[in-house]
This record gives C-alpha cells, structure tokens and sequence, in this order.
C-alpha cells in the first residue's frame, strides 16, 4: 500500500531519529540474502532452493513510480506540486477540504479459536529428547557425496532442521527418524528430477551425524502452571489470557488504522498549491540521514558504495535519488497538512493534549523533553505530538462505527 499515511511518517520521524542512535535497520536485502548454501542444497526443489536465498524487497518501501499505482491518490498528485522558495505562509500551500463529522469504520478482526492455539504453540518450551521422532528439530551436521565425491553446497555443521517440515529433499528426514543423540546415519538418497542440473536426479549419499533432539513440552496443566509461575493453573484459563491478549492487540491494530484512514481522508480532501522549500529540505536531510546510518551500520564508507551494493535488488543511484525526492514531498506536504489544522482548531503546545502526548514520549523513552530534543530535534518532538493531538481532535469530530471482521477460511 504504497498511499503512506502523512502521520505516520510524521511520527516515524522521531522514532527513526532516535532508533539511529541504537537500532538502525540499513541493509534489509543483504540479511535476507545470507541464506545458507548448504541447506539451500538439499531443499526439496531448485525453486525452493532460490527462494530461499532471495531477498524479500528492496531497500526501499517508497514506490519507484506511484503514478502505476494510484494516480488520483494525494501521494502521486504531490510529485507534480511545485517546490517554492517564497516565503513560508500556510494558507499559499493547502487549502483544506471539509475535515469535520468524516465517517469511518474501525473494523476489528476476530480472534478465533486456531489463533489463540497457535498463540499457545508458539509459546511452547522444548525438552531434549534421546531418539527422535517426526515434529522433533535435530541438530546435525551432514557431509554429501556423489560418486565418493563431495559437492558443492552438500556439506553443513550445526544444521537445525525440524522433522517432518518438508525442507530437505525426499528420504532425508525421514531417514533420521528413529536415530539417537550421537549417531552417525547414512542415507542413500536421490536428487529429484526438476533439481538444480548438476545434481538433478543424481544418486549421492549423505553422511548424516546427530549432534542433538528436541522436542516442544507436552502442554498440559502442569506445564502452564511452570510456564506462567503459578499465575495459572490450567491450559483453558491461559488460553482465556492469550485470547484478551489477542483481542487487545487487535483492538490497538484497528485504532491505529483508524487514525491513518482519518488523515489519509483530510489529506484527500485537500488541495495542495505548492510546497516549502524548507520543509522539503528537511526530508531530504532525513532520508539522507537515514540511509548514511545505514551504511555506516553495514560496514561502508559512504553512501554510494552501499547504494552499489544494493544494486541487486533495484537499488541505484537513479532510484536513490528518485525515491528521496518522493519521501521528502511527501514529508513536507504531510507537515503543511498539519500545521494547517493546527491553525484551524487552534491547537498549540500549551495545549493540554500536546502535553499528554509529550508526557507519553518521555515514558515511551525514558527521558524527560531535554533528553528527547538533544535525541532527536524539537521540532521531531513538535511534530510528533502535535499529529497525535491533530489526529485525536479529528477523531472526535469523525462519525466512526465499529465492525468486527470475521476470521477468513
């Protein structure tokens, strides 16, 4: 959905200004495409053996041409509002469109019973086991050979595999099934026809040894009572637990879809004449910011020699600086927006909301506003606090019904 709503840009900010400082995320291609060779090498198939080294997107979520997507959406229409040097006054850049009495549908998916089980298995504790069993992960190491031979990509150490789960090719966890901590086992197996060509329908032989056996704690009631410290003690109580906890977590979901939809519907409703030059700056600074902690996260010098080595997922320098013209229109129009509304609904500060808000911030942080500025910037923290007093202000005055989403299948 690449319509990015104007607030939670807006409130990123800050977030990613802080997050700088510990927790940058940078080269999200080149983590995902460290897969391993080795196990990619007895997957079940050559095309599962690509997906498993492919990386999930780009380095990038803005869009390289929005205009392919929505060309009537407020994000596309600001790509051709121009960029002025006058002087800054509101009222030259926006003309607000009716933002009073929107209506809107907060929809609520159901919790349903599979989704509070699966919740429930995800929480399960494993206890080491002497022979394994399907459903049981093994840890082993395995050297392939053909022809007595090794081949490429057929040898691993300390491979974690679960039995049963379909990943290594036919014959392989079903032939550990019934072996013990520390045996060695080997397995005359058969490459399938549609596998890579050099291996496709080959006969080679895995020496397989079993460093380890686990298996996940049957949970019953003596099992929740450990897990949860005696604060339950049967499988239907925490599984009442586990299902408020989903349902809240749901409810947080839908309020804040809530509040990106009540934007998007302003921002819509809007017409924007032109954009400040100041503020489109100011998104060109941050993206340029962001991507520059990137690289130095990811082990580079500068910028370029990190774009080049993203050049296999669609990341250029062209679309480098395609892209940072995108975020930083769209940035600067999401804070004409806001300083427009503000203005409307006289919203400043000392506004009791906005100290709410900020109040929130420090909790959030740990830091009183001293700290957050010094973090970040004070006009992050501004813009943070005064989008959510903006965003509560139109929720009050938005027509808003509450429907719940029935579970699909």
């Amino acid at each position: 959905m690449k319509r990015k709503m104007a607030a939670l840009l807006l409130c990123a900010a800050l977030t990613a200004s802080l997050a700088a400082c510990g927790d940058t995320t940078g080269k999200e291609a080149e983590a995902s495409a460290s897969a391993s060779v080795s196990s990619a090498s007895v997957s079940e198939s050559s095309e599962e053996a690509a997906d498993s080294s492919s990386a999930e997107g780009s380095a990038d979520e803005f869009s390289a041409d929005p205009l392919q997507e929505d060309p009537e959406s407020t994000y596309a229409k600001l790509l051709s509002v121009p960029v002025t040097e006058e002087e800054y006054h509101v009222e030259d850049c926006i003309t607000l469109g009716d933002y009073k009495g929107i209506r809107l549908t907060k929809q609520i998916p159901e919790v349903t019973d599979e989704m509070v089980e699966e919740e429930l298995r995800s929480l399960a504790t494993t206890e080491a086991v002497d022979k394994v069993e399907k459903g049981d992960t093994v840890n082993i190491d395995y050297v392939g050979t053909m022809d007595g031979k090794a081949f490429d990509g057929g040898t691993a150490e300390g491979q974690t595999l679960e039995i049963g789960s379909g990943l290594f090719i036919e014959g392989f966890e079903e032939g550990l099934i019934g072996a013990k901590t520390g045996d060695v086992v080997e397995l005359n197996l058969t490459f399938p026809e549609n596998y890579y060509e050099e291996l496709a329908g080959k006969d080679v032989l895995f020496t397989v040894t079993v460093n380890s056996i686990t298996r996940p704690a049957k949970q019953d009631d003596a099992w929740v009572k450990e897990y949860t410290s005696g604060s339950f003690d049967t499988v239907e109580a925490y599984k009442g637990s586990l299902r408020e906890r989903l349902e809240k977590e749901q409810e947080e979901n839908a309020d804040s879809v809530l509040r990106q939809n009540v934007w998007s519907a302003v921002q819509d409703a809007s017409e924007y004449h032109q954009l400040p030059v100041g503020y489109y700056n100011e998104g060109v600074e941050a993206y340029e910011a962001n991507y520059a902690a990137a690289a130095q996260q990811n082990g580079f010098e500068d910028v370029d020699a990190y774009i080049e080595s993203l050049k296999d997922y669609g990341v250029t320098k062209e679309t480098y600086e395609q892209q940072k013209d995108q975020y930083a229109r769209f940035m600067a129009g999401s804070t004409v927006l806001l300083d427009a509304l503000a203005e409307a609904e006289g919203l400043d500060e000392e506004d009791e909301g906005y100290q709410e808000h900020l109040k929130e911030l420090e909790e959030m942080y740990g830091m009183d506003e001293a700290g957050l500025v010094e973090m970040s910037s004070e006009h992050n923290v501004y813009l943070y606090c005064m989008t959510q007093l903006v965003i509560d202000r139109l929720l009050a005055d938005a027509e808003v019904t509450t429907e719940t989403i029935p579970a699909q299948g």
